[in-house]
């Protein structure tokens, strides 16, 4: 927690990072909703959508947290939202230790799933939503498994973000949704 008003102040302090992220890759709250754009790049066009508060799941509903939301949905509100998620990330693990239960702290994973028997759960990840989907096979070991990867759909965002821009603003618009290839290809 210590160090992160001073990575914040690296950016901040900086007129040449404003001007690369002010007003540039604008997605309107509209465009990122109908595109399914989910997590930081959403809240960074306005949506006030988190997961963890709106469809809790694990200890969430038991945690006390702010969403981060910036309403100019240009490069610099992502970095904002993502700046602003730190403070809250740390304040989220600080009330879990604090309130965490005496026990174990690993589950056993369950055994001898249903063959044919499928379920899918959705997570809040540090790019947006991501989909999980198994079926089981009747042992220890998934059937098939398939995750969505929330960037995947991010990236179909490109086009929005980058229309009427210079190739020297890609750098900083695709920077701001925190592009991760190797995640779009799973």
């Amino acid at each position: 927690m210590k160090k992160i008003p001073d990575y914040e102040a690296l950016c901040d302090e900086s007129t040449i990072f404003h001007m690369r992220m002010d007003g540039v890759g604008k997605l309107t709250s509209e465009q990122a909703m109908n595109l399914g754009v989910t997590g930081p790049n959403l809240r960074g066009s306005g949506v006030d959508y988190d997961i963890r508060r709106d469809d809790p799941y694990d200890a969430y509903s038991q945690i006390d947290f702010d969403v981060c939301v910036q309403k100019e949905g240009d490069a610099l509100s992502r970095y904002r939202v993502r700046m602003d998620e730190l403070y809250e990330s740390v304040r989220i693990i600080r009330q879990a230790i604090k309130d965490m239960p005496k026990g174990p702290v690993r589950i056993k994973p369950p055994r001898n799933a249903v063959k044919g028997k499928s379920a899918w759960a959705h997570t809040e990840d540090p790019r947006g939503e991501a989909f999980m989907y198994i079926i089981g096979n009747g042992d220890d070991r998934p059937y098939r498994l398939k995750v969505r990867s929330p960037i995947f759909v991010t990236v179909s965002a490109a086009p929005w973000m980058l229309r009427g821009y210079k190739v020297a603003d890609v750098p900083a618009i695709m920077g701001s949704v925190d592009m991760c290839l190797g995640e779009t290809d799973r």
